[in-house]
Parts: C-alpha cells; structure tokens; sequence
C-alpha cells in the first residue's frame, strides 16, 4: 500500500505547504485506496470531457462548412445572374419585333470570349469571312447601335 501512495506523493517546498496549512488548516491523511479512486474518476471524467469537447468541434466544424456550401450555391444560383448567348445578328430569320436586338454587352462578351481563346462556332462568323474574330465582335456592336433607319446612335 505504502509502494502506490509513493507514486502520487509529489514534492511540494515546505513554504508552500505552511502557508497553505496556515490559511485552510491541515488536511486529513486519505488512503491510497481512496486516492486511486479519486484519481481513476477524474481521469475518467476528463476524458469524458475532452471527447464530448472534440464531438463538439468536428459538429461546430461540420456545420460551418454546410453554412458555407449553402451560401456559395444561393450566390451562384440566385444572385449571380446566368448568361445565355445570344443569338449571331448575322444568322436571325425571325423579323426584328420577335427577337431581341444584341446590346453592347453582347458584344463585349462575344469580343472577350473571342480575346480568350475560346473556340466558337460559325455561327458567330457575322461578316462571313470564314474565320470567328474582333470584325464579328464589330459586326455585333454596330448592330447593337443601330437605328430604325439605318444610322447610328
């Protein structure tokens, strides 16, 4: 018994232990036995803890990332608008009251995608010269700016 009381003896300097003695009195002596059980609950308790504490983070974790993928697809979905190409001005059958005239963001569009490289289809050779370049995206913006009459606004 005397052999397990030794492994939680722990050295403390005689200071402190008058000044604690002289502020709460002495304590009583507790079996080893006692001390074990104590040790063993608390031990068993604080690993309770740390394991509800790191449940609690990977939740906390778990539902900051859902918040987040949430808030990522309302933007896409809701807030930023969806683009649809519009149709070649070159290529429209339909008379000009049913479709919507390109505006100058339809051609600064077709201008940048022409700029990135992107590979476009013939349909969108408005001056037909066989090749999709800037003279399409000009072709585009002169009909965005087009009167009734034929001039230019």
């Amino acid at each position: 018994m005397s052999e397990d009381r030794e492994q939680f003896q722990v050295e403390v300097p005689q200071r402190l232990l008058d000044d604690l003695n002289a502020a709460y009195g002495r304590t009583p002596r507790v079996s080893g036995e006692v001390e074990r059980a104590i040790l063993s609950s608390a031990g068993a308790r604080l690993m309770g803890i740390r394991a509800r504490n790191r449940w609690r983070v990977a939740v906390s974790w778990g539902a900051g990332i859902a918040a987040a993928a949430m808030l990522l697809i309302a933007i896409r979905v809701v807030i930023l608008p969806r683009y649809e190409s519009p149709q070649p001005v070159a290529r429209q059958t339909q008379s000009p009251a049913s479709q919507p005239r390109p505006t100058m963001l339809d051609a600064y569009l077709l201008a940048r995608r022409i700029q990135l490289g992107e590979k476009l289809s013939k349909q969108w050779d408005l001056n037909s010269d066989g090749v999709v370049n800037q003279a399409d995206a000009r072709v585009m913006a002169q009909a965005a700016v087009k009167l009734e009459g034929g001039a230019v606004q």
